[in-house]
Formats: structure tokens, C-alpha cells, sequence
């Protein structure tokens, strides 16, 4: 048996660092009835398309000397780290914070059960976002401004971001009082089919654009095989023949916009009066809902009236966007003010075009009835890179698309542990299972759960898989030696 050594770390003081004293690892319970400890990350389903998920781990300490009761710094936001070493390699597995620590009291257990989650906990239902207006932006472009506003930790160390540059370009784009966790996924959509959105073992929130999956090597080539031959195999394996997945009817709805001339967007209605030295906000919008752009800061007599006292101040947090801010500061007398109005340019929509994929389907249709997808992008994209959308995702799921899920026990060999270990959110591996009539097929990891029973040294890895999209489902690429059949340069 092969047997790697594995640290849990808690940054019990909260100063960002992993300090001697916040190694835990000698009290983790490793005993029956005890749970083990457990990690995963990936989405929040087996399938390519689906959404990313925040990672969870669990595990129970041992609180027989009561250093982990409810008044000690093991408690909810502290950060947490899970890394394993084998073969001097140290891996990093999980980053994240702790969510609700439990106690055990009774004298059978006198544990503290603990749960952690994933890095992209910061993102889900955690704040409403409201940005400013840009123009021709790409789509880790509009990440970034994102993460940004929300206090993501920028460069590419530990719980920070690693960007590929987007090749979807998004005309406009804006936040309008939005939770962040959807305004990611819908730019992880508006990349278009073959985008990863994950967090990876260091916390990391990781962008791969749709191209990586044709270009990157891990993602071509397998880091992998599972099953077949003896010393290889695995259990408790369960394959899904995709059937319930499919997809032969795909449709999106773009929009044009254009910026208008300048113009009054907004107008109060209604007389200010402030008291001396008094600041009062006023948020403008247009009663469309569209964004604008180019606002100007009010100015006397053609944006507002001062019929007593003065201003000090008028000014403005932003000039785009779908809301401004308006800021008026009054002056030591106080003010009396009428017909305050803000001029902007309205970026209004021109047009609204919605297409569905053109690529046959009838088949599909036939057997499994209409399957329609919606694709949830931002409808500030191109016709045309929406219509290749609609083709890619009814060319992949049209038929369906293989999913399994299977468990190797990785301390059984050298090999194996290397792989549990090594393995991420998006590697290719290659299955063989005679049963099922997979031989050497290659699919994409895309959801891993580890559970390790230290005082055994018992170490499970599950991988949730999809079938790879093989080079004639793909689409071409503009550069590369990859030419698909079914979709022309997306």
C-alpha cells in the first residue's frame, strides 16, 4: 500500500499566513466511526456545460483535550488549506474557508465536525453589483472588473486569478444591480461552448477560454488511463449515456446598440433644499433601464437652478453605466435648488436578433423530440459568434454526450496516487470498461472528490466525466492545425 502524508492547515489568527501553531494534521480524527477527510471541486454537474461550483471539504477534529470548543478560533471565515506529499511532491488540493464547525460533545466521539467551502464561495449571493459601462471588451476582460469589485485578490498566487485572454468580444457591457456568481456565468456562457470556469487547488479562480480544450495539451492529449488492463481498473463506476442531456434546438437573442447623442436621461421633478454644508445623492436612470455613457457633471443654470444660498459642489461617482450618481454639496448658507437633470448619451438598443442553430438536427429530433436550450450569454455579442454558438452546442449534444463516474482506491500503487494527486478540473483521461463498451475512451475530467482515511492510509478518488468532443464535432481555429467539420471558425 502507498500511503501519502496530507496537512490541514487553519489560519486560526486570520493574518493570511500558515503559521507552525495552524497545522492541525495530529488532530484529525482517523478513526471509525469518524469521518474521513473529504475535499472535491469542479461543477456543479458532470457535464462540459454546466455551471462551476464552489469546492467543499469536511473532516473532524478531535476535541478530547478541548482546544476546539465553540469560543477557539476554529470558526466560520477562518481560511483552510488541505495539501498532500507524495513522492516528494507537495500538491496543493484545496483552498477555502470554513463554514459551520459542529460539536460533538458525547463522550464516544468529543470531536468537532467541521465543513469548508471552495474559494468561489466569495462569489455566490455575496454582493449586487452595480459597474460602469464598457465598450469592446473581451470576456476576461469583464471577469476581471468583476472580481475586481468584489476585493478578489489580483496576480496569481494562492486564492488570486489566472485569466486567458477571452475570444469572445462583447460590444457593451455593464452591471446593473447584479449578483456576482450570475454575472460570472453568464460571461462563462458568452465565451461560448469549450469555456472553464474553475477553482483550482490553490484557491485559484481559473478562466480557460473556449479554445483551450483544442489547443492546451492537457486538454488534447491524455494525462491518464483508467480501467482495462490488470493494476489498472477502478470501481464503482456508473456511466450515463447522456440521453437525458440532449440538445438539438439552441437559441439566442442578441442586441445592437449604439451610443445617441447627448441629451437629458434624467430630470429630478421636484425642489431640493439642503441645509448648510448638507451632501445629498440622487441616483439617475433612464426609465428604460438602458445604460449610458458620456454623462456630464450638472452645470448651473442648464442642469439645475440655485434659487437660494449655493452649491459648493455638484459632481458625479461615474459618467456610465445603467445608474449615476449624482452629488450635491451645499454651500455654507445652504441651498434651494430646482430642475436638477443629467445629460448622458443613452446607449439604446437598435435592434434585437434571435437565432437558433442552422446546423441539421432532424435526426436528433426524431428520436428524442425538441431538446431546446436557451444559451444564457450576454446579448451584447455578435450574430455570428451567437449563430456558431447555437451550431456548437446542438453539434455536441444533439446525440447526447457520454458521462461516468468512477472511484480508484489511489493508494494502491505509486502510479495511482500520482494520479489522484495530480489530476485537475479539465485534464483528458482515457476509460476502458468492457461493459459499458468504452475502450480507450477519452473524456474530460470535470468534477474530483477525494476522501482519505489517514489512520489507514485508505485513499478514494472520484472523477466525474464527459466524454471528449472528438477534432470532427469540434470547430476550426484560426492559427492551429484543428479544423473541424461541423463548425467553421469559433
Amino acid at each position: 500500500m502507498v500511503v501519502a502524508t496530507y496537512q490541514l492547515d487553519v489560519d486560526l489568527d486570520n493574518d493570511g499566513l500558515w503559521e507552525a501553531g495552524e497545522n492541525l494534521t495530529a488532530d484529525i480524527y482517523n478513526e471509525a466511526p469518524h469521518a474521513p477527510l473529504v475535499w472535491e471541486r469542479g461543477k456543479d454537474q458532470l457535464r462540459a456545460l454546466a455551471p462551476p461550483a464552489a469546492g467543499k471539504a469536511s473532516w473532524e477534529l478531535n476535541n478530547r483535550a478541548s482546544a476546539y470548543g465553540p469560543t477557539s478560533n476554529v470558526k466560520r471565515g477562518r481560511p483552510c488549506r488541505i495539501r498532500a506529499t507524495h513522492a516528494a511532491v507537495t500538491y496543493d488540493m484545496f483552498l477555502g474557508v470554513l463554514e459551520r464547525p459542529r460539536q460533538n460533545p458525547q463522550e464516544e466521539l468529543r470531536s468537532v465536525g467541521v465543513t469548508a467551502l471552495g474559494t468561489f464561495s466569495r462569489l455566490v449571493g455575496k454582493e449586487t453589483l452595480s459597474t460602469a459601462l464598457s465598450q469592446t471588451i473581451t470576456t476576461d476582460v469583464a471577469i476581471g472588473l468583476i472580481l475586481d469589485a468584489i476585493g478578489w485578490p489580483a496576480g496569481a498566487g494562492d486564492g488570486g486569478r489566472v485569466l486567458d485572454v477571452g475570444k469572445t468580444t462583447l460590444d457593451w457591457w455593464w452591471l446593473d444591480g447584479e449578483d456576482a456568481w450570475e454575472a460570472i456565468k453568464a460571461l462563462l456562457y458568452s465565451e461560448g461552448p469549450g469555456a472553464l470556469i474553475y477553482e483550482d487547488g490553490r484557491g485559484r479562480f481559473v478562466f480557460k477560454n473556449r479554445h483551450a480544450r483544442i489547443t492546451e495539451a492537457r486538454f488534447t492529449a491524455s494525462q491518464g488511463s483508467y480501467g482495462g488492463a490488470a493494476g489498472t481498473g477502478f470501481y464503482d463506476a456508473q456511466e450515463d449515456d447522456g440521453l437525458g442531456h440532449v440538445i438539438n434546438v439552441c437559441e439566442i437573442e442578441t442586441k445592437k446598440r449604439s451610443a445617441a447623442a447627448l441629451g437629458v436621461i434624467w430630470t429630478l421633478g421636484s425642489t431640493v433644499t439642503l441645509t448648510p454644508s448638507e451632501t445629498r445623492k440622487y441616483i439617475a436612470r433612464h426609465t428604460s433601464g438602458d445604460p449610458m455613457t458620456a454623462a456630464v457633471a450638472p452645470v448651473d443654470v442648464t442642469d439645475y437652478t440655485v434659487t437660494v444660498g449655493s452649491l459648493s459642489s455638484v459632481t458625479l461617482d461615474r459618467t456610465s453605466g445603467a445608474t449615476v450618481t449624482i452629488i450635491l454639496t451645499a454651500g455654507t448658507a445652504g441651498a434651494t435648488v430646482t430642475g436638477l437633470q443629467l445629460r448622458a448619451q443613452r446607449v439604446a438598443v437598435d435592434s434585437v436578433t434571435k437565432v437558433a442553430n442552422t446546423l441539421d438536427a432532424s435526426a436528433s429530433i426524431t428520436e428524442h423530440s425538441r431538446q431546446t436550450f436557451t444559451l444564457p450569454v450576454r446579448a451584447e455579442i455578435g450574430v455570428n459568434v451567437a449563430q456558431d454558438f447555437c451550431n456548437g452546442i446542438v453539434s455536441w449534444y444533439k446525440d447526447g454526450r457520454p458521462l461516468i463516474r468512477f472511484t480508484v482506491p489511489a493508494n494502491a500503487d505509486t502510479a495511482w496516487m500520482t494520479q489522484a494527486l495530480a489530476r485537475e478540473v479539465g485534464d483528458r483521461i482515457q476509460i476502458t470498461e468492457a461493459n459499458t463498451g468504452l475502450s480507450s475512451t477519452p473524456f474530460w475530467i470535470e468534477w474530483v472528490r477525494h476522501a482519505v482515511s489517514a489512520g489507514t492510509g485508505l485513499h478514494l478518488t472520484t472523477f466525474g466525466c464527459e466524454k471528449v468532443v472528438l477534432d470532427t464535432e469540434l470547430y476550426a481555429v484560426w492559427g492551429t492545425s484543428k479544423w473541424g467539420t461541423a463548425i467553421w471558425g469559433l
